[in-house]
């Protein structure tokens, strides 16, 4: 399986994978067709499949477009989403999708969107926005028990388990995730790795779930560091830390 990271707008990722097997190509979301149309042309690849982690636009915008361009592309979204162009198949949460040699599996993951959909191939997890290295996305239609069960969710996954994110936001996250954990080491050392890397002009993407749960606050939520900060009193249950968490982040 190969992976071609396509960066579009001002800080969007969206994201081609190419089965080696087959001649399946699918993207995960598309907020700019042109983006996705020029990579596929220049690769000489068709579109097979077209999976979309949540409806908003700058993630979904470039749908029809595709859809024009590649009409024998599947578009795939989670069942009960009708916020997007009819779909030739919806989905359930832990629903499986042939993919060349191998599948992708789909995971529902509501907080960010009532419908946040998550996929997973070959030890990758496209997340869209609802994880991103070193914090998450806002809660626009989901609550802190959403987001709680969503973190405990990534958590699960095999640490080895790499996460491709939407959207270039690590290094604004990592400095919120600073005044949670001022004295985690590993995050003042995941920091210098990611400001180096920006000064590269290379991309933060992707990350991996091991690599979260030393220094996403939002995956810690069970620290001691963390708790004191959200929760200095101790009356507070996992979800309304997390909620407190997210509150914090949007008024960083």
């Amino acid at each position: 399986m190969i992976i071609k990271t396509l960066p579009y707008f001002n800080d969007n990722f969206c994201y081609l994978v190419f089965d080696q097997t087959s001649d399946d190509t699918a993207l995960i979301d598309c907020g700019d067709a042109e983006t996705a149309i020029d990579a596929l042309k220049a690769l000489k690849r068709n579109l097979s499949h077209l999976l979309i982690t949540h409806h908003h636009h700058d993630h979904s915008g470039g749908l029809t477009e595709l859809l024009n361009a590649f009409p024998s592309a599947q578009l795939i979204t989670i069942r009960g989403e009708n916020r997007l162009p009819k779909a030739a198949r919806q989905a359930d949460d832990t629903g499986v999708i042939a993919f060349g040699s191998s599948f992708i599996k789909i995971h529902l993951v509501p907080a960010h969107t009532r419908f946040c959909t998550c996929f997973e191939v070959d030890g990758c997890l496209f997340v869209g926005d609802a994880l991103f290295s070193g914090g998450c996305g806002r809660l626009f239609e989901g609550d802190e028990n959403d987001l709680i069960k969503a973190m405990d969710k990534f958590s699960s996954f095999p640490e080895e388990t790499r996460v491709f994110f939407g959207h270039e936001y690590t290094l604004a996250n990592l400095a919120f995730a600073k005044t949670i954990e001022p004295n985690n080491t590993d995050l003042l050392n995941y920091e210098r790795t990611i400001q180096q890397k920006r000064s590269d002009n290379e991309y933060s993407t992707p990350t991996s779930i091991g690599q979260e749960k030393k220094i996403n606050p939002f995956l810690r939520i069970d620290q001691k560091e963390v708790i004191q900060v959200v929760d200095p009193l101790g009356k507070r249950d996992r979800a309304e830390r997390i909620g407190e968490l997210r509150r914090k982040k949007d008024r960083f």
